[in-house]
């Protein structure tokens, strides 16, 4: 039997192995950490990144025998000289920060959808298995929750957010015609909201806006009167479900949610990072949106059949060295921070 290319358990660490998986993406947040559970089970990581965000998150790896780094923008084609036994896209577009507009929507669908299309073409040349990082926002403006991948979503194609929901929905089309035409043995994950050790301070949705206010301001809104949610997983539980997805046998082919279950209110996240922090809470009352509140949360109950796997990490375990570890890094580092740390 042709030993996996992951173990599927946690904190197994198998001798070298003659595996090589290339990691698209694999300088970013999740790719950098998926890069270190790879390396770290013997397996030959070959990191292809364009590195607009710099090499801080793969610094440790750069040392390693195991690891090597390629400068490359996946929207082109790519070819690489001996075995792969594994393509794994995590080429996502940087997001925009918290309230702000995404500078390029252009060059985000560009880097999904082609870099999707170019990476599948070299998989189906080596003969390689593909695992697609998409992503939550395949489900729009979700009008059920929690999302079960049989949900279809609600997304405008010509709504200001387009350009992010349609974009991991055609690249998973792409997916699933290069299985079916092509005979490519994929998977797809559906990453929902993720944090933890390398994350941007200042990414998009609640925990961004409110780290920018704690971090920067050192006060935090305390928000009442709202419905909207939020679901946080650490991405040592990601990584996990992508290490089990991709060792899975080959009817695992469907889309899985990748996420954490556990739904959280507003103001319970504002305690949580406030309590990290230091930050003073300023009770607010939130004003009323038209139409329903977001609330994007994972239906994992597949992850659970097929994979046997769920999230490990509370929130209230999870976040606050997470947020203290950000303050640190700019140099921002409140008392509160310090007992968290």
């Amino acid at each position: 039997m042709t030993a996996p290319l992951f173990s599927s358990r946690r904190g197994t660490a198998p001798a070298r192995s003659a595996r090589r998986v290339l990691v698209a993406g694999g300088a970013g947040f999740v790719g950098s950490h998926l890069s270190a559970r790879l390396v770290a089970e013997g397996v030959n990581v070959v990191c292809a990144d364009t590195l607009a965000g710099g090499t801080a998150r793969i610094a440790p790896l750069l040392r390693e025998p195991l690891f090597e780094l390629v400068e490359h923008d996946v929207t082109r084609p790519m070819t690489l000289a001996g075995r792969i036994d594994a393509v794994v896209n995590l080429a996502a577009p940087a997001a925009a920060a918290a309230g702000a507009p995404h500078p390029d929507p252009v060059a985000a669908f560009r880097t999904t959808v082609c870099g999707t299309m170019a990476l599948l073409d070299l998989a189906a040349a080596k003969g390689a298995r593909f695992l697609q990082g998409s992503s939550s926002e395949v489900y729009g403006a979700a009008m059920i929750a929690p999302q079960p991948e049989d949900y279809h979503g609600e997304v405008d194609p010509g709504g200001p957010r387009a350009a992010f929901e349609e974009a991991p929905r055609a690249a998973e089309t792409l997916v699933q015609e290069y299985r079916r035409a092509r005979g490519v043995d994929t998977r797809i994950a559906r990453i929902f909201d993720t944090y933890g050790p390398g994350m941007a301070p200042g990414g998009p949705g609640p925990l961004g806006r409110m780290l920018d206010r704690a971090l920067i301001r050192g006060e935090i809104a305390l928000p009442s009167g709202t419905r909207e949610t939020v679901a946080l997983a650490h991405v040592s539980d990601i990584v996990e479900g992508l290490a089990r997805l991709l060792a899975a046998p080959p009817h695992a082919w469907r889309p899985v949610n990748l996420g954490h279950p556990d739904e959280m209110a507003l103001d319970r996240l504002a305690r949580i990072v406030a309590g990290a922090t230091g930050a003073a809470l300023r009770p607010v009352a939130e004003t009323a949106r038209n139409g329903p509140a977001r609330r994007i949360v994972a239906d994992i109950t597949m992850a659970g059949r097929l994979l046997d796997w769920r999230p490990r990490v509370a929130p209230e375990a999870g976040l606050p060295p997470v947020i203290a570890g950000l303050a640190a890094g700019l140099g921002r580092m409140p008392e509160a921070a310090r007992r968290a740390s």
